[in-house]
């Protein structure tokens, strides 16, 4: 019901942004606005939640040991390390895959596949902040399929967050809990005081710190999915019943169809 694969999905809009006139799309409504902040906020968050960990992960491997010899994880060192270490490894490549999926997408120009694609959308709104407003006429207005593009982008997601952040913000997590547990929050706490007062001269207050805000960011994107979930018990059902459609396919029908008329309402002369 999810993502199964029929012949619509050879049946994608075949239009590209050389037919429409992209300065028609251009403007400047706090909705338009909005969308953008959060776009830059949420790929921001994505950044620095790897930026975090490979930091941690540097420390693991180089010093072989965690910054502070009192800090008694409740992971054993030796796994901790290697696990951390495969779900980094795990994240670079999945990395690497999206980047050629998007760039190839992106030199096909179809509105439609770079639309469906993150990084090909990615690097069309870098290029010019008139396709980001394009991308933005094609989302839906109304709440169900909000809620539908929603549940469909998130689960396309969902296997980086998954197998590869979930398993090392565990280790996160039960680190600093294992400090609280031995009685440590306060060296932890006066590490991280110190830390603000001096720079980044205590390594021990700052790995604990990027851990800390690592844990905090993937449990944002861990709660957008699970309310992703929650969503899909009742937007699949009814998607199924009404139109006899999986979630990709009544996602990519929709995108093409708001293309399709987007197109012939913009058509360059």
């Amino acid at each position: 019901m999810l993502f199964r694969r029929n012949s619509w999905e050879w049946e994608i809009d075949n239009n590209t942004f050389d037919i429409v006139d992209l300065d028609q799309f251009k403007n400047y409504k706090f909705s338009t606005l909005w969308n953008l902040i959060c776009s830059i906020i949420m790929n921001l968050l994505h950044v620095l939640l790897f930026c975090f960990d490979i930091y941690t992960c540097i420390n693991l491997l180089v010093f072989n040991k965690w910054t502070n010899d009192e800090i008694q994880p409740i992971i054993p060192f030796e796994i901790s390390r290697w696990l951390f270490s495969g779900c980094i490894l795990l994240s670079i490549v999945l990395i690497i895959i999206d980047w050629i999926k998007g760039v190839k997408l992106y030199f096909t120009r179809n509105i439609s596949l770079t639309y469906l694609n993150s990084v090909s959308r990615f690097l069309w709104c870098v290029k010019s902040y008139k396709y980001f407003c394009l991308y933005n006429e094609i989302s839906p207005s109304n709440f169900f399929d909000k809620r539908a593009f929603f549940i469909f982008f998130t689960f396309k997601s969902s296997i980086a967050l998954i197998f590869a952040n979930t398993p090392r913000q565990v280790i996160n997590g039960l680190t600093i809990v294992s400090i609280f547990i031995d009685g440590q929050a306060e060296t932890v706490l006066q590490s991280l005081k110190n830390l603000l007062k001096v720079g980044f001269s205590e390594k021990y207050a700052v790995v604990l710190l990027f851990m800390f805000l690592s844990f905090s960011i993937w449990l944002i994107f861990f709660i957008e999915f699970l309310w992703a979930l929650i969503l899909s018990m009742f937007v699949l059902p009814k998607i199924h019943k009404v139109h006899n459609q999986s979630l990709k396919q009544y996602i990519c029908n929709l995108i093409n169809q708001n293309v399709s008329n987007l197109s012939r309402k913009y058509h360059k002369s």
